[in-house]
């Protein structure tokens, strides 16, 4: 009899537990919303942007040359000369710490003749041509705070006996800010190309899965030629300079 009864209790107990089970599974439960399915599709694009910003520095290359009999000779006085030049760029502004020699050659060479006639000329004869160069780096403020001008000088070098001009770079001495915008510019033009495609293939942009860079040089707007003859005011104008990034961008699409 007793054992009846322990049977019709646990019975009665799995019947409870079972009536609980289906109360708590039949319950209608909140709606969930669903996030959007990521597929294992991917969109790879190419971005450009650019930068522009006005110099505020310039390498001047120039030097002086000069033809002697005698090498020493050739050698003291582009020696001399360049002396003179370095002088007078100081005394319109730049650093001296800005002017840096960039070479020292001395060549020889057989020496011309004398008259018209090849007859007259000495196989054994040689004179001596010394070249001295340097780089002159105009900031946009000189020494004393004020505004520094190229073509200044550059007359003033010529002035003091430089005979050689090789070449004007510009540059701005803060790249990073321009690379940096244009390095903003090419990620958003990379997703608006990319958006642009999902969209017409009736999915959606994802998150970034790689990022790879393409630095172009930055532009110069001119460079101004070797030549030895400079006016009395030379004209340069600063122009831009342009830096550009391309940027290839794989994205994941989702539906």
């Amino acid at each position: 009899m007793a054992n009846r009864s322990i049977l019709q209790i646990a019975i009665a107990g799995v019947l409870m537990s079972a009536v609980a089970l289906a109360a708590v599974t039949g319950a209608p439960r909140p709606a969930q919303a669903q996030a959007p399915e990521t597929t294992n599709k991917t969109i790879t694009v190419v971005g450009t942007g650019a930068a522009a910003g006005v110099p505020d520095t310039a390498t001047i290359s120039l030097g002086v040359e000069v033809v002697r009999p005698d090498a020493a000779d050739a050698l003291n006085e582009a020696n001399r000369l360049i002396g003179e030049v370095t002088n007078a760029v100081i005394a319109v502004g730049v650093d001296e710490k800005n002017i840096r020699t960039t070479g020292l050659n001395i060549y020889s060479q057989p020496a011309p003749m004398t008259s018209g006639d090849p007859a007259s000329a000495n196989p054994q004869a040689r004179i001596y041509q010394a070249n001295i160069g340097i780089t002159i780096t105009v900031a946009d403020k000189g020494t004393e705070g004020r505004a520094l001008k190229v073509g200044e000088v550059i007359n003033e070098a010529v002035k003091a006996g430089a005979n050689m001009i090789n070449g004007i770079s510009m540059n701005i001495s803060d790249s990073k800010t321009l690379e940096n915008d244009a390095r903003t510019k090419a990620i958003a033009d990379a997703r608006s190309r990319a958006e642009a495609l999902a969209a017409a293939s009736g999915v959606k942009v994802g998150e970034v899965i790689s990022i790879e860079e393409y630095q172009n040089p930055g532009v110069i707007p001119f460079e101004y030629g070797k030549g030895g003859a400079v006016a009395e005011s030379v004209q340069i104008n600063q122009g831009t300079l342009n830096v550009a990034i391309q940027v290839k961008v794989t994205f994941t699409l989702v539906s």
